[in-house]
């Protein structure tokens, strides 16, 4: 942990260096930001280079500019391997891809790509582009800078305010989608009080997600819960014979059935899964984005670490429950109603290391499958009730 805090320093005045050098070169290099012209804006370029969670709660900053710009043509720039989740989404009007790597909060580029996509932005003219990473990494904001936009939108950390017009203060604990409002308001753009992410399912692809499912012995009539035990990070797992665990109590004492998902990148994982679990739970792994989003659709309730399918089944209105350990509470917390969170506030979490810094792991290792058998229990509950109420609605009616 004194390792940790020594890190945590040495980047902390790196950070602050770079910020006042930054600073000293604003005059230089920034042009005078003229005033926010609605009216000007024609074409819209938002830069998403980080990983699923991060783009699923950038939706609900997508859908306002559209709202506020209909007829604008918006163009997300993200990496390649998340671009399906925004392939169904009718805000959308393009998409630019890149390969990228996916770092800790940003995307690193090769140099050959890197000078692709700065040349391909910067012919497209666009009106206004956005970077929405509310952090101190600088790539998305120097492919900003670079696309000559007239007005460029991001957030000021660490001396990032030199490449746009306009900018947001990154100060202060504030949830993921609080820091995009934030962002959202200085060029005068406001997000409904109620928004939440929204991910949109194709009725040909929930078609094909019940099919498979009756394929694999579920019957999608009766309640479904999905359990993705999966995490970019080894710190963000809970331990995955506690899954199986919970897997068979709620098959053996509740009489629900349980299906484990997984997509490409997480194929051995679940096959161990299935390996260990034998017949007693329904096992999908190798998916593709648009099938593992389709076959969630179709659960009553997932069961996930705090990881970027939990952010995903959070934006297709389900009701979740979730372990959390190193993450921040206050910035990653699912959105919207319907969220349970397990989580145990030692005094070392949140650290938001991928790999505990201490060798325990405490903060997940001390999750029970109790805890998380109560609060499935208490989540399908709810379920039932909002089922009956609806019901007797449309009763009613």
């Amino acid at each position: 942990m004194i390792n940790k805090r020594l890190k945590d320093g040495v980047r902390g005045c790196y950070y602050a260096l770079r910020a006042l050098g930054l600073w000293l070169l604003l005059p230089l290099f920034a042009r005078r930001a003229s005033p926010f012209d609605a009216d000007r804006v024609r074409r819209i370029a938002v830069i998403r280079l980080d990983r699923l969670g991060d783009l699923a709660l950038t939706l609900p900053l997508l859908a306002a500019l559209k709202r506020r710009w209909p007829s604008a043509e918006l163009t997300l720039v993200c990496r390649e391997a998340v671009a399906p989740v925004a392939q169904a989404q009718p805000e959308i009007d393009r998409l630019m891809t890149v390969r990228g790597v996916s770092g800790r909060t940003g995307s690193v580029l090769d140099r050959d790509e890197r000078m692709s996509l700065r040349a391909r932005l910067r012919a497209e003219r666009f009106d206004l582009v956005i970077d929405p990473l509310c952090g101190e990494e600088l790539e998305a904001a120097l492919l900003a800078w670079h696309s000559r936009a007239r007005y460029r939108l991001g957030f000021s950390t660490a001396g990032r305010r030199l490449f746009f017009t306009h900018a947001a203060s990154a100060r202060g604990k504030r949830s993921f989608l609080a820091q995009q409002k934030a962002l959202a308001s200085a060029i005068g753009l406001e997000l409904d009080p109620d928004e939440r992410p929204r991910l949109r399912v194709t009725p040909a692809e929930r078609e094909a997600a019940l099919t498979r499912l009756c394929r694999e012995g579920l019957d999608p009539a009766r309640p479904i819960i999905g359990i993705h035990p999966g995490g970019y990070y080894p710190s963000q797992r809970w331990p995955l014979g506690r899954f199986l665990q919970l897997a068979g109590r709620l098959e053996r004492e509740r009489q629900w059935q349980v299906a484990f998902f997984g997509t490409r990148a997480e194929e051995r994982l679940i096959a161990q899964i299935g390996m260990e679990a034998g017949q007693r739970v329904a096992v999908f792994f190798g998916l593709e984005l648009r099938e593992f989003i389709a076959l969630m659709s179709c659960c009553q309730l997932m069961v996930c670490n705090n990881s970027g399918p939990l952010h995903l089944a959070s934006a297709l209105g389900l009701p979740t429950v979730s372990t959390m350990g190193p993450t921040d509470p206050i910035r990653w917390r699912p959105v919207g109603p319907g969220h349970l969170v397990v989580r145990k506030p030692l005094w070392c979490s949140p650290c938001g290391e991928g790999l505990c810094p201490l060798g325990t792991h405490a903060c997940m290792t001390a999750i029970t499958v109790e805890e998380l058998f109560e609060a499935v229990n208490e989540q399908m509950a709810a379920v039932g009730r909002r089922v009956a109420a609806s019901e007797l609605v449309g009763d009613v009616s």
